[in-house]
């Protein structure tokens, strides 16, 4: 759609589309785009709520509020290719600064963004497999491969 012919609208529709998401008053976003009309701060409802309200119940503005929040959402997407590539902003950075420590943090979120590093914590209290078999620790061992298995599988179903 792009913008709207008269720039007023389009001035309209872009701070209709901030005061939604900062939780202003239409109001404020109609005199903002040069209509004249009254706003009284201790009144609820007044001629600039009033106008606003009309003039977005044109069907060009709700549209292109829309277009103007699409746009917004899919700029501020996260993916995690760019997570990386900001990580990797941050490594560079921080190596030029010469800060190590920086540099490695950027690199093992890169190492976690990617999966690369896998996280390795022991089960049990110290002693606890000093009374088992070799085979009851083979059970022991296969049931829990199997539980992390499940939940591995479970995590990659849901993205």
């Amino acid at each position: 759609m792009g913008p709207l012919r008269n720039p007023r609208h389009e001035k309209f529709a872009q701070l209709i589309w901030l005061a939604d998401a900062k939780n202003y008053r239409r109001g404020l976003a109609y005199q903002a785009a040069g209509y004249r009309a009254r706003l009284d701060d201790k009144a609820k409802s007044c001629a600039a709520d009033a106008c606003a309200c009309r003039l977005f119940k044109n069907v060009q503005i709700q549209a292109r509020v829309r277009e103007i929040a699409a746009t917004a959402a899919k700029r501020n997407e996260v993916t995690e290719d760019s997570l990386i590539e900001e990580l990797e902003q941050a490594r560079i950075a921080a190596l030029e600064a010469q800060q190590a420590s920086a540099a490695v943090a950027a690199t093992m979120g890169k190492v976690k963004v990617c999966g690369l590093l896998v996280e390795r914590k022991e089960t049990g209290k110290p002693g606890d497999f000093d009374n088992m078999t070799v085979e009851e620790l083979r059970q022991y061992l296969s049931g829990a491969i199997s539980e992390a298995k499940q939940a591995h599988d479970g995590n990659d179903t849901e993205d």
